[in-house]
């Protein structure tokens, strides 16, 4: 069994090996990478401020990120302070980029919160959580920016079935969480995978989702940083835009495809990589060309590494790798028989 589970691990990262290094050597001889480096060079030729705000943009991101869990993990008693998830915050994103690929960012954080508070299920809960209540509000906004800005865009069809899909999956996350019968019925849906750990998990979910409601301050609070967080970082690729010198962009496109491309990583790749600079040209391409389109993806990816780095100045000073670990949480730590 633990040999099968390390075959389906290494072809799943040779899946994802294969999809970003495809999209990667098709985008480097599909696009003129001149062109793209001269557009690039404008953003600290001509518009210098831009720059300083991208740099102060991604760092505030960083600590509503941490503002956000900070929130979360109150409604579990878990108490935190901000300067300290932020860090987590900056380690996340070290991990997600620079480490193998089975540290995730969310696992790192998770394993530090986990050893801060002396728990063991309840930040990994958490950050499940927050991921759900970061989905709700991405497909509440693409949806209303479509609906607004339907005429405007150029290519109809492939946002709308995006944004079809998202809301019918969020619409049946918000259904299987209120639901109780439902719930019940998915779970017998489970048992021909033999997982105890995955039910098990399924209901802790589920109940600590139905803790929610006596916290509605907690999750408001987490709701209205999540808005501020989307918003920021749409903006963040709105002024790249218009700092490469892209005048003509809208932010109502920026509010309908940005979220759409952030959909899009989630298809099996390295972090995203080449799957997110397809999507920016995809989606970019008729508004501000696909050369200019991929200089704005080059931008994002040298802040998404940029930040990176800076979690691994931060995981090295902190000495957090030389701290103790708690191990991952295991079906024996969800002591729960029905819902």
């Amino acid at each position: 069994m633990a040999l099968e589970k390390k075959q389906k691990k290494r072809v799943f990262t040779l899946i994802r090996i294969a999809v970003s290094g495809g999209l990667i050597v098709f985008l480097l001889t599909y696009l003129d990478l001149g062109d793209i480096l001269t557009i690039v060079t404008r953003i600290w030729s001509d518009h210098p401020f831009y720059l300083l705000g991208i740099v102060l943009g991604a760092f505030l991101f960083q600590v509503c990120e941490a503002y956000r869990l900070q929130q979360v993990l109150l409604i579990r008693d878990i108490s935190l302070p901000l300067p300290r998830l932020t860090a987590y915050c900056f380690i996340g994103m070290f991990c997600n980029n620079f480490m193998p690929t089975t540290i995730g960012g969310d696992v790192a954080k998770g394993f530090y919160i986990a050893r801060d508070s002396s728990t063991k299920t309840e930040p990994f809960i958490a950050l499940l959580v927050v991921r759900l209540i970061g989905a709700f509000w991405l497909t509440v906004i693409t949806t209303v920016a479509l609906l607004i800005g339907y005429r405007l865009i150029p290519d109809k069809t492939t946002p709308t079935i995006m944004v079809i899909g998202l809301v019918a999956a969020i619409g049946f996350s918000i259904i299987f969480l209120t639901r109780r019968k439902l719930a019940v019925k998915f779970l017998v849906l489970l048992k021909p995978f033999k997982s105890k750990r995955l039910r098990k998990e399924v209901i802790a979910v589920y109940r600590l989702f139905h803790s929610h409601k006596h916290c509605p301050g907690r999750i408001a609070l987490a709701s209205l940083t999540t808005l501020g967080i989307e918003f920021l970082f749409i903006f963040f690729n709105f002024m790249v835009a218009r700092g490469l010198g892209y005048e003509n962009i809208s932010f109502i496109s920026c509010l309908i495809y940005v979220p759409l491309i952030a959909v899009a990583t989630l298809v099996p790749s390295l972090n995203g990589l080449g799957v997110r600079e397809a999507a920016y040209i995809y989606f970019f391409g008729p508004v501000i060309g696909e050369d200019g389109a991929g200089a704005l993806s080059l931008l994002m990816l040298a802040t998404v590494i940029f930040l990176g780095l800076v979690g691994g100045v931060v995981f090295a000073v902190t000495g957090s790798a030389r701290k103790a670990r708690p191990r991952p949480p295991e079906a024996a730590d969800f002591d729960i028989e029905e819902i």
